[in-house]
């Protein structure tokens, strides 16, 4: 499922919600989730925990909380697309070597929009 327990961020139901991410452990835990999944944007993507590399944040929630970081939705794709910029490959690889010993097991590419494969 997509969304977002927090507000819409810039009015979109899938953002990472900058700033104030954190609060989604709490609230997921109080309605009786066990995971959420972490979404990387474009804009503002080195503020994204993931890609500045501050699991322990995340791992000290989780913890917290019991509330489980699985998977990572790279939406970043949808607007530079690998087959376009270098970079978008570079934020992949980084997010990679991030979480290879953390408990994300899963990460999503989107193939559609501008990312679509032809």
């Amino acid at each position: 499922m997509q969304g977002r327990l927090l507000p819409k961020i810039d009015n979109k139901y899938q953002a990472h919600p900058i700033g104030i991410w954190e609060k989604e452990f709490m609230l997921a835990k109080k309605i009786g989730l066990n995971c959420i999944e972490f979404i990387i944007d474009l804009e503002g993507i080195e503020k994204n925990p993931i890609i500045a590399n501050n699991l322990s944040k995340i791992n000290s929630l989780s913890k917290k909380t019991n509330i489980e970081v699985y998977s990572i939705c790279m939406d970043f794709l949808m607007e530079a697309p690998i087959v376009k910029y270098k970079s978008s490959v570079n934020y992949i690889y980084k997010i990679i070597e991030n979480i290879k010993n953390s408990k994300i097991k899963y990460l999503n590419l989107p193939c559609v929009d501008n990312s679509k494969f032809r």
